[in-house]
């Protein structure tokens, strides 16, 4: 095999892994993780016709399924003026498998959410039973630790300014603009904070770093977190987006950490409530290392695109921040 043909297999082989994964998104009624999957086989092999075809296929068929979520809407509204409530039970559970196939995770939820709360025999059940496997339709809650002390930065890195606001506040701003739910643990909340939706908490045991900073959000937040550090001052909102949505489609027992390069980033990575008893444990036995945390638990380890990568970037000590605070990147 020469050299140019080599690369060539590599690459179909990657896609052909690509499209596997993409069958088992649509078997498992996923149309959005089944064009993710798609369109990395694509990404890997722009020459494979199958993988180009199979993504025009998923895009067709999400787009079907969002016109025909229109109609089941307007049936709902129907229905529900008419008081037809067998009827209406049934459109509204066809309106919640509809949204889940395409992502739109939060609705679907809520569609399975009314079935439970107005009917008592099959529908409810079946509803209870949609919910159970399909736990990860709820995003997590975007959690900033910023309780380090910056040695050796020599002044606390979560206050530094880049693009006319702090670091925590930058942080905390592209969390919300892709309607996270925002914690910022590890400090009191200043006294001139411009969000008042973003809740601030102490750490539950203090000198315990990331670790126990991430213990005290897992015990709060009742959802999954999105951990981040608060020296990301090339974060993008978009780098957030694909964090989210590989954590969601994947759904693995303790959740979703990033592998950058070879390296993984435990601070831009998803817990879900499952490992707090792993975190619990490894505290209670004085070890405090999310590394790990990550290697003892059941996460899917996902390997970060490089646009996704230059997002990570952090900031450690005064010479980090002078060239970062000189780039091109996001201000």
């Amino acid at each position: 095999m020469d050299e140019t043909t080599e690369p060539k297999t590599a690459a179909r082989q990657k896609a052909k892994a690509h499209l596997a994964a993409a069958t088992y998104c649509h078997l498992n009624q996923s149309i959005i993780g089944a064009i993710a999957e798609c369109q990395k086989a694509v990404d890997a092999d722009p020459d494979f016709r199958e993988a180009r075809e199979k993504l025009g296929y998923a895009l067709r068929e999400k787009t079907e399924i969002e016109e025909e979520i229109l109609k089941i809407r307007a049936n709902v509204e129907a229905l529900a003026q008419g008081l037809t409530t067998n009827a209406n039970l049934q459109e509204r559970n066809k309106l919640a498998l509809f949204c889940y196939m395409i992502g739109w995770y939060e609705e679907a939820r809520t569609e399975w959410e009314w079935i439970i709360s107005h009917d008592s025999g099959h529908a409810q059940k079946n509803a209870r039973k949609r919910l159970r496997r399909y736990p990860r339709i709820i995003p997590p809650t975007a959690v900033i630790l910023s309780g380090g002390k910056s040695r050796r930065m020599g002044t606390d890195k979560a206050m530094l300014e880049i693009g006319g606001m702090t670091l925590l506040e930058r942080t905390a701003r592209l969390a919300l603009a892709i309607n996270l739910p925002v914690i910022i643990v590890g400090r009191e909340r200043p006294d001139d904070w411009p969000l008042p939706e973003v809740l601030f908490l102490s750490d539950t045991e203090t000198g315990l770093g990331p670790v126990g900073g991430l213990a005290t959000a897992l015990r709060h937040a009742q959802t999954s977190v999105l951990a981040l550090a608060c020296d990301l001052p090339l974060l993008t909102a978009d780098a957030l987006r694909w964090l989210v949505a590989e954590a969601m489609l994947q759904a693995p027992l303790s959740g979703l950490i990033t592998v950058n390069g070879g390296r993984w980033e435990p601070l831009f990575s998803v817990y879900h409530p499952e490992c707090l008893p792993l975190i619990e444990a490894r505290l209670a036995a004085g070890q405090h290392s999310l590394q790990k945390v990550a290697a003892a638990g059941s996460f899917v380890f996902a390997d970060a695109p490089s646009w996704v990568g230059a997002a990570l970037i952090n900031a450690n000590t005064p010479e980090d921040w002078a060239k970062i605070k000189d780039s091109p990147g996001p201000q």
